[in-house]
Protein backbone atom coordinates (compact mmCIF):
# COMPACT_ATOMS: atom_id res chain seq x y z
CA UNK A 1 0.00 0.00 0.00
CA UNK A 2 1.15 3.47 -0.72
CA UNK A 3 1.98 6.08 1.74
CA UNK A 4 -0.79 7.91 3.43
CA UNK A 5 -0.02 11.70 3.37
CA UNK A 6 -0.30 13.30 6.60
CA UNK A 7 -2.11 17.08 6.87
CA UNK A 8 -0.74 19.34 9.01
CA UNK A 9 -3.61 22.23 10.30
CA UNK A 10 -3.12 25.19 12.26
CA UNK A 11 -5.96 27.74 12.95
CA UNK A 12 -6.93 29.95 15.59
CA UNK A 13 -9.77 30.99 17.49
CA UNK A 14 -12.26 28.31 15.92
CA UNK A 15 -12.57 24.90 15.77
CA UNK A 16 -11.52 23.00 12.90
CA UNK A 17 -13.12 20.19 10.94
CA UNK A 18 -10.46 18.50 8.32
CA UNK A 19 -11.86 15.69 6.31
CA UNK A 20 -8.95 14.02 3.80
CA UNK A 21 -10.43 11.33 1.87
CA UNK A 22 -7.81 9.08 -0.26
CA UNK A 23 -9.84 6.87 -2.50
CA UNK A 24 -7.78 3.59 -2.61
CA UNK A 25 -10.56 1.90 -4.94
CA UNK A 26 -13.68 2.94 -6.69
CA UNK A 27 -15.40 2.00 -2.98
CA UNK A 28 -13.07 1.92 -0.25
CA UNK A 29 -11.70 4.80 1.96
CA UNK A 30 -8.22 3.83 3.49
CA UNK A 31 -7.01 5.62 6.73
CA UNK A 32 -5.14 8.67 7.00
CA UNK A 33 -3.22 10.70 9.66
CA UNK A 34 -3.62 13.89 11.01
CA UNK A 35 -1.72 15.89 13.06
CA UNK A 36 -1.43 19.41 14.85
CA UNK A 37 1.40 21.48 13.51
CA UNK A 38 3.63 24.22 15.54
CA UNK A 39 1.51 27.15 15.85
CA UNK A 40 4.05 29.38 16.57
CA UNK A 41 4.19 30.86 12.87
CA UNK A 42 0.25 32.15 13.11
CA UNK A 43 -0.27 32.67 16.67
CA UNK A 44 1.40 32.11 19.98
CA UNK A 45 -2.00 32.24 22.09
CA UNK A 46 -3.92 29.82 18.72
CA UNK A 47 -4.64 26.65 19.66
CA UNK A 48 -7.00 23.78 16.99
CA UNK A 49 -9.05 21.34 17.40
CA UNK A 50 -8.57 18.56 14.38
CA UNK A 51 -11.08 16.09 14.40
CA UNK A 52 -11.21 13.28 11.43
CA UNK A 53 -14.40 13.21 9.87
CA UNK A 54 -15.37 10.25 7.02
CA UNK A 55 -17.15 11.05 4.09
CA UNK A 56 -18.08 9.41 0.76
CA UNK A 57 -16.28 10.70 -1.91
CA UNK A 58 -18.64 11.22 -5.12
CA UNK A 59 -17.13 10.83 -8.67
CA UNK A 60 -13.78 9.43 -7.31
CA UNK A 61 -11.39 7.40 -8.78
CA UNK A 62 -8.64 5.19 -7.58
CA UNK A 63 -5.69 7.51 -6.44
CA UNK A 64 -8.01 10.40 -6.20
CA UNK A 65 -7.00 12.68 -3.09
CA UNK A 66 -9.61 15.61 -2.36
CA UNK A 67 -9.99 17.68 1.07
CA UNK A 68 -13.08 19.44 2.91
CA UNK A 69 -12.58 21.72 5.75
CA UNK A 70 -15.33 22.94 7.43
CA UNK A 71 -15.44 26.25 10.43
CA UNK A 72 -18.38 25.96 12.96
CA UNK A 73 -18.62 29.81 14.33
CA UNK A 74 -21.73 28.94 16.96
CA UNK A 75 -23.63 27.09 14.90
CA UNK A 76 -22.97 28.62 11.69
CA UNK A 77 -20.89 26.76 9.24
CA UNK A 78 -18.28 27.70 6.94
CA UNK A 79 -16.92 25.42 4.77
CA UNK A 80 -14.56 24.82 1.93
CA UNK A 81 -13.64 21.68 -0.95
CA UNK A 82 -10.05 21.87 -2.25
CA UNK A 83 -10.18 20.01 -5.61
CA UNK A 84 -7.30 21.15 -6.82
CA UNK A 85 -3.75 23.12 -6.34
CA UNK A 86 -3.73 27.04 -6.39
CA UNK A 87 -0.73 26.17 -9.10
CA UNK A 88 -0.92 23.50 -10.69
CA UNK A 89 2.66 23.43 -11.97
CA UNK A 90 3.77 23.28 -8.50
CA UNK A 91 1.20 20.21 -7.31
CA UNK A 92 2.65 19.96 -3.67
CA UNK A 93 0.73 22.85 -1.90
CA UNK A 94 -3.42 23.06 -1.78
CA UNK A 95 -4.51 26.33 -0.30
CA UNK A 96 -7.75 26.74 1.46
CA UNK A 97 -9.35 30.04 0.73
CA UNK A 98 -10.66 29.72 4.66
CA UNK A 99 -7.69 28.03 6.30
CA UNK A 100 -3.55 27.60 6.24
CA UNK A 101 -2.67 24.05 5.79
CA UNK A 102 0.41 22.33 3.46
CA UNK A 103 1.00 18.72 2.84
CA UNK A 104 3.46 16.77 5.39
CA UNK A 105 7.24 16.55 4.02
CA UNK A 106 6.87 19.46 1.71
CA UNK A 107 8.01 22.16 4.62
CA UNK A 108 5.57 24.68 2.84
CA UNK A 109 3.06 26.47 4.22
CA UNK A 110 0.26 29.62 3.33
CA UNK A 111 1.22 32.49 5.18
CA UNK A 112 -1.58 33.53 7.54
CA UNK A 113 -3.77 36.45 5.44
CA UNK A 114 -7.25 38.29 6.88
CA UNK A 115 -9.79 36.05 5.70
CA UNK A 116 -13.50 36.87 5.08
CA UNK A 117 -16.08 34.16 6.11
CA UNK A 118 -18.96 33.71 4.03
CA UNK A 119 -22.35 32.05 4.86
CA UNK A 120 -22.54 28.66 2.97
CA UNK A 121 -24.45 25.81 3.00
CA UNK A 122 -23.91 22.67 4.68
CA UNK A 123 -23.06 20.63 1.32
CA UNK A 124 -20.24 20.13 -1.25
CA UNK A 125 -19.34 23.48 -2.56
CA UNK A 126 -21.21 23.80 -5.43
CA UNK A 127 -21.26 27.61 -7.20
CA UNK A 128 -22.94 29.24 -9.33
CA UNK A 129 -20.08 30.99 -11.37
CA UNK A 130 -19.87 34.53 -12.57
CA UNK A 131 -19.77 34.02 -15.97
CA UNK A 132 -18.96 36.43 -18.82
CA UNK A 133 -21.71 37.21 -21.62
CA UNK A 134 -20.24 39.00 -24.53
CA UNK A 135 -22.63 41.43 -26.56
CA UNK A 136 -22.28 41.43 -30.19
CA UNK A 137 -19.21 44.05 -30.52
CA UNK A 138 -17.55 41.99 -27.95
CA UNK A 139 -18.00 38.73 -29.57
CA UNK A 140 -16.52 40.36 -33.04
CA UNK A 141 -13.66 41.25 -31.26
CA UNK A 142 -13.35 37.15 -30.29
CA UNK A 143 -13.83 36.59 -33.78
CA UNK A 144 -10.92 38.66 -35.04
CA UNK A 145 -8.94 37.19 -31.75
CA UNK A 146 -9.23 34.18 -33.26
CA UNK A 147 -9.20 34.48 -36.66
CA UNK A 148 -5.49 36.26 -35.71
CA UNK A 149 -4.34 33.05 -33.51
CA UNK A 150 -5.45 30.61 -36.40
CA UNK A 151 -3.20 32.47 -38.67
CA UNK A 152 -0.50 32.05 -36.76
CA UNK A 153 -0.72 28.34 -36.27
CA UNK A 154 -1.40 28.19 -39.96
CA UNK A 155 1.83 30.10 -40.76
CA UNK A 156 4.30 27.85 -38.29
CA UNK A 157 2.15 24.75 -39.80
CA UNK A 158 4.99 24.31 -42.27
CA UNK A 159 8.30 24.77 -40.03
CA UNK A 160 6.55 22.30 -37.49
CA UNK A 161 8.88 19.10 -39.24
CA UNK A 162 12.18 17.43 -37.97
CA UNK A 163 15.34 19.22 -37.54
CA UNK A 164 13.56 22.53 -36.05
CA UNK A 165 14.04 22.83 -32.15
CA UNK A 166 11.25 23.84 -30.09
CA UNK A 167 12.94 27.03 -29.47
CA UNK A 168 12.86 28.27 -32.77
CA UNK A 169 9.15 27.63 -32.66
CA UNK A 170 8.74 30.03 -30.25
CA UNK A 171 11.18 32.61 -32.28
CA UNK A 172 8.41 32.43 -35.19
CA UNK A 173 5.66 33.02 -32.91
CA UNK A 174 7.11 35.91 -31.58
CA UNK A 175 8.35 37.68 -34.55
CA UNK A 176 5.18 36.96 -36.84
CA UNK A 177 2.79 38.02 -33.56
CA UNK A 178 4.89 41.22 -32.98
CA UNK A 179 5.58 42.15 -36.57
CA UNK A 180 1.43 42.16 -37.15
CA UNK A 181 0.83 44.16 -34.07
CA UNK A 182 -0.83 41.67 -31.19
CA UNK A 183 1.14 40.39 -28.04
CA UNK A 184 1.91 36.71 -27.09
CA UNK A 185 -0.32 35.85 -23.76
CA UNK A 186 2.00 33.42 -22.42
CA UNK A 187 4.88 35.96 -22.30
CA UNK A 188 5.21 36.62 -18.87
CA UNK A 189 2.04 35.21 -17.92
CA UNK A 190 2.78 33.98 -13.89
CA UNK A 191 6.19 33.53 -15.09
CA UNK A 192 6.23 31.60 -18.09
CA UNK A 193 9.44 32.57 -19.99
CA UNK A 194 8.41 31.98 -23.73
CA UNK A 195 5.56 32.93 -26.31
CA UNK A 196 3.98 29.73 -26.45
CA UNK A 197 3.55 25.85 -25.47
CA UNK A 198 5.84 22.74 -27.10
CA UNK A 199 4.74 19.48 -25.48
CA UNK A 200 6.47 16.96 -27.29
CA UNK A 201 5.59 12.85 -26.75
CA UNK A 202 4.68 12.24 -23.04
CA UNK A 203 4.97 15.92 -21.98
CA UNK A 204 0.58 16.71 -21.93
CA UNK A 205 0.91 20.24 -21.51
CA UNK A 206 2.55 23.55 -20.80
CA UNK A 207 6.16 22.25 -22.25
CA UNK A 208 8.26 25.10 -22.49
CA UNK A 209 10.34 25.30 -25.68
CA UNK A 210 14.03 25.20 -25.58
CA UNK A 211 16.82 23.54 -27.85
CA UNK A 212 15.17 20.47 -28.41
CA UNK A 213 15.42 19.39 -31.93
CA UNK A 214 12.11 17.67 -33.82
CA UNK A 215 12.73 14.19 -34.85
CA UNK A 216 10.92 11.67 -36.96
CA UNK A 217 8.65 9.52 -34.87
CA UNK A 218 7.98 12.89 -32.50
CA UNK A 219 4.66 14.01 -31.98
CA UNK A 220 4.60 17.68 -30.47
CA UNK A 221 1.15 19.86 -29.65
CA UNK A 222 1.72 23.20 -30.07
CA UNK A 223 -0.25 25.90 -27.57
CA UNK A 224 -0.44 29.06 -29.15
CA UNK A 225 -2.43 32.10 -27.25
CA UNK A 226 -2.84 35.96 -28.79
CA UNK A 227 -3.71 39.18 -27.69
CA UNK A 228 -5.41 41.09 -30.18
CA UNK A 229 -7.02 44.64 -29.19
CA UNK A 230 -6.79 43.04 -25.95
CA UNK A 231 -8.80 39.92 -26.30
CA UNK A 232 -7.57 36.65 -26.20
CA UNK A 233 -7.49 34.09 -29.07
CA UNK A 234 -6.21 30.58 -28.18
CA UNK A 235 -5.91 27.17 -29.21
CA UNK A 236 -3.53 24.26 -29.57
CA UNK A 237 -2.85 21.51 -32.30
CA UNK A 238 -0.84 18.10 -32.03
CA UNK A 239 1.74 17.54 -35.05
CA UNK A 240 2.65 14.37 -36.28
CA UNK A 241 6.88 14.31 -37.36
CA UNK A 242 7.06 12.00 -39.89
CA UNK A 243 6.16 8.38 -39.46
CA UNK A 244 5.00 7.86 -35.88
CA UNK A 245 3.99 4.88 -33.90
CA UNK A 246 0.50 3.34 -34.25
CA UNK A 247 0.05 4.41 -30.33
CA UNK A 248 1.49 8.20 -30.61
CA UNK A 249 -0.71 8.17 -33.85
CA UNK A 250 -3.71 6.34 -32.29
CA UNK A 251 -3.60 8.84 -29.03
CA UNK A 252 -3.93 11.83 -31.34
CA UNK A 253 -6.78 10.54 -33.40
CA UNK A 254 -8.67 10.31 -30.12
CA UNK A 255 -7.93 13.68 -29.16
CA UNK A 256 -8.78 15.42 -32.18
CA UNK A 257 -11.67 13.49 -32.50
CA UNK A 258 -13.08 13.90 -28.67
CA UNK A 259 -12.84 17.73 -29.54
CA UNK A 260 -15.18 17.43 -31.84
CA UNK A 261 -17.27 15.18 -30.65
CA UNK A 262 -17.51 17.09 -27.72
CA UNK A 263 -18.40 19.99 -29.85
CA UNK A 264 -21.11 18.66 -31.71
CA UNK A 265 -23.08 17.75 -28.42
CA UNK A 266 -23.09 21.29 -26.98
CA UNK A 267 -25.84 23.21 -27.65
CA UNK A 268 -27.31 26.81 -26.10
CA UNK A 269 -27.94 26.98 -22.56
CA UNK A 270 -26.35 23.17 -22.01
CA UNK A 271 -24.63 22.38 -19.09
CA UNK A 272 -20.87 22.14 -18.95
CA UNK A 273 -20.99 18.17 -18.49
CA UNK A 274 -21.63 17.13 -22.59
CA UNK A 275 -18.63 18.00 -22.28
CA UNK A 276 -17.02 15.08 -20.07
CA UNK A 277 -19.86 13.40 -20.99
CA UNK A 278 -18.64 13.08 -24.34
CA UNK A 279 -15.16 12.68 -24.20
CA UNK A 280 -14.70 10.03 -21.33
CA UNK A 281 -17.21 7.61 -22.79
CA UNK A 282 -14.79 7.68 -26.43
CA UNK A 283 -11.61 8.10 -24.88
CA UNK A 284 -12.12 4.72 -22.60
CA UNK A 285 -13.59 2.92 -25.51
CA UNK A 286 -10.64 3.09 -27.69
CA UNK A 287 -8.24 2.25 -24.09
CA UNK A 288 -6.96 5.62 -23.63
CA UNK A 289 -7.44 7.84 -20.39
CA UNK A 290 -8.54 11.61 -20.36
CA UNK A 291 -5.95 13.74 -18.04
CA UNK A 292 -8.49 15.83 -15.05
CA UNK A 293 -6.15 18.00 -13.15
CA UNK A 294 -6.33 20.67 -16.39
CA UNK A 295 -9.49 21.85 -18.07
CA UNK A 296 -10.75 23.76 -20.19
CA UNK A 297 -11.69 28.03 -19.32
CA UNK A 298 -13.24 30.95 -20.15
CA UNK A 299 -12.35 33.63 -22.31
CA UNK A 300 -12.14 36.82 -22.96
CA UNK A 301 -10.53 39.86 -21.80
CA UNK A 302 -8.62 37.97 -19.49
CA UNK A 303 -6.78 34.47 -20.22
CA UNK A 304 -8.84 32.69 -17.93
CA UNK A 305 -12.43 33.13 -17.33
CA UNK A 306 -15.23 31.23 -15.33
CA UNK A 307 -16.51 28.30 -16.20
CA UNK A 308 -14.17 25.88 -16.10
CA UNK A 309 -14.46 23.21 -18.64
CA UNK A 310 -13.48 19.63 -17.67
CA UNK A 311 -13.42 17.31 -19.78
CA UNK A 312 -15.06 14.91 -17.68
CA UNK A 313 -18.18 15.06 -15.87
CA UNK A 314 -18.21 16.74 -12.30
CA UNK A 315 -21.00 17.74 -9.92
CA UNK A 316 -20.07 21.72 -10.91
CA UNK A 317 -20.23 20.81 -14.68
CA UNK A 318 -23.11 19.64 -14.30
CA UNK A 319 -24.56 23.07 -12.82
CA UNK A 320 -23.01 25.48 -15.17
CA UNK A 321 -24.37 26.09 -18.38
CA UNK A 322 -23.11 27.50 -21.55
CA UNK A 323 -25.18 30.28 -22.62
CA UNK A 324 -25.19 32.15 -25.68
CA UNK A 325 -22.81 35.17 -25.67
CA UNK A 326 -20.07 33.21 -23.66
CA UNK A 327 -16.68 32.44 -24.97
CA UNK A 328 -14.77 29.24 -23.63
CA UNK A 329 -12.31 26.86 -24.44
CA UNK A 330 -12.54 22.81 -25.19
CA UNK A 331 -9.27 20.97 -25.22
CA UNK A 332 -9.04 17.28 -23.63
CA UNK A 333 -5.45 16.05 -23.57
CA UNK A 334 -5.84 12.08 -24.09
CA UNK A 335 -2.94 9.72 -22.61
CA UNK A 336 -1.80 6.38 -24.36
CA UNK A 337 -1.78 5.13 -20.34
CA UNK A 338 -2.54 5.94 -17.13
CA UNK A 339 -4.52 9.56 -16.48
CA UNK A 340 -2.52 10.35 -14.21
CA UNK A 341 0.28 13.19 -14.41
CA UNK A 342 3.78 14.79 -12.87
CA UNK A 343 4.78 18.20 -13.16
CA UNK A 344 8.69 19.09 -13.20
CA UNK A 345 9.95 20.22 -9.97
CA UNK A 346 12.53 22.31 -12.50
CA UNK A 347 10.88 24.49 -14.39
CA UNK A 348 7.73 24.73 -12.40
CA UNK A 349 5.80 24.16 -15.22
CA UNK A 350 6.28 21.12 -18.34
CA UNK A 351 3.49 17.98 -17.11
CA UNK A 352 3.97 15.08 -18.21
CA UNK A 353 2.06 11.79 -17.87
CA UNK A 354 3.01 9.42 -15.00
CA UNK A 355 3.53 6.42 -16.84
CA UNK A 356 5.73 7.92 -19.44
CA UNK A 357 3.14 6.94 -22.64
CA UNK A 358 2.30 9.98 -25.00
CA UNK A 359 -0.26 12.13 -24.92
CA UNK A 360 -1.72 14.56 -26.98
CA UNK A 361 -3.94 17.67 -27.02
CA UNK A 362 -6.48 19.65 -29.39
CA UNK A 363 -7.88 22.79 -28.28
CA UNK A 364 -10.09 25.00 -30.10
CA UNK A 365 -12.22 28.81 -28.81
CA UNK A 366 -15.33 28.43 -29.09
CA UNK A 367 -18.33 31.33 -28.69
CA UNK A 368 -21.52 29.76 -27.74
CA UNK A 369 -24.53 31.77 -30.01
CA UNK A 370 -27.75 31.35 -30.13
CA UNK A 371 -27.35 28.83 -32.77
CA UNK A 372 -24.96 26.71 -31.45
CA UNK A 373 -21.20 26.61 -30.84
CA UNK A 374 -19.33 28.57 -33.30
CA UNK A 375 -15.49 27.78 -33.34
CA UNK A 376 -13.23 31.37 -33.50
CA UNK A 377 -10.08 28.98 -34.27
CA UNK A 378 -10.55 27.68 -37.67
CA UNK A 379 -7.48 27.72 -39.20
CA UNK A 380 -7.33 27.26 -43.26
CA UNK A 381 -5.09 24.33 -44.03
CA UNK A 382 -5.27 22.49 -40.80
CA UNK A 383 -7.23 19.45 -40.08
CA UNK A 384 -10.80 19.14 -40.22
CA UNK A 385 -13.88 16.89 -38.25
CA UNK A 386 -13.32 13.91 -39.98
CA UNK A 387 -9.47 14.01 -40.94
CA UNK A 388 -7.47 10.82 -40.42
CA UNK A 389 -4.04 11.27 -39.24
Amino acid sequence: MRDIPTIFVANSAHTLYLTLFYCWSSAEIVDFSVEQTSLSDFSPAAHAEVRALKVIPLSLEKGDLALRTSVWVGKREFSDRIRQPEHPSKGVLLKSSCLPFSIGGHNRQVPPTPTRWHHRPNRLMLKRQNKLILNRDQQDAMRRAGRVNAQLLDYLRPHIKAGITTGQIDDLVHQWTHDHGHIPATLGYQGYPKCCCTSVNEVICHGIPDSYVLKEGDIVNVDITTIVDGWHGDQSETFLIGEVSEERRSVTQCAFDCLYLALDALTPGCTVSKVGETIVPEAHRRGFSVVREYVGHGLGKKFHLDPSIPHFPTRQSRIDRLEPGMCFTVEPMINAGTRYTQSDKNDGWTVRTRDGASSAQFEHSILMTENGPEILTLTEHGPRPGHCF
